[in-house]
């Protein structure tokens, strides 16, 4: 998750661990903050080894990663099982879980 904020620190020229220092002292106690600093300090961050990739959407860059791709793939799966002709499901407020394409009851 912190990998392509990382990744963007360093082609702007700035230095990734202080940046998410000043961004960790921003943040309430707990344990995020000392996460932030550790993960900024680390040498093995790049976009492949945490499954992200740099890609031109739209004429413009982003970032896009498997799991992206395994999102969409659900949401058309619960998209064509929801259009199915059948019982309606009972579902809580009306969603349909996005992981298992049932109802939530």
């Amino acid at each position: 998750m912190w990998a392509w904020p990382y990744y963007v620190a360093q082609q702007i020229g700035v230095v990734p661990a202080e940046l998410f220092d000043e961004i960790a002292s921003c943040l309430p106690g707990g344990p995020l903050p000392a996460l932030l600093r550790g993960f900024a300090t680390r040498d093995d961050i790049t976009l492949e080894a945490f499954a992200w990739q740099l890609a031109d959407t739209s004429g413009r860059p982003d970032f896009v990663s498997p799991s992206d791709e395994l999102r969409r793939a659900r949401r058309q799966t619960v998209t064509s099982m929801a259009s199915r002709p059948g019982p309606t499901p009972r579902t809580r407020g009306g969603k349909i879980h996005p992981v298992r394409g049932v109802a939530w009851l």
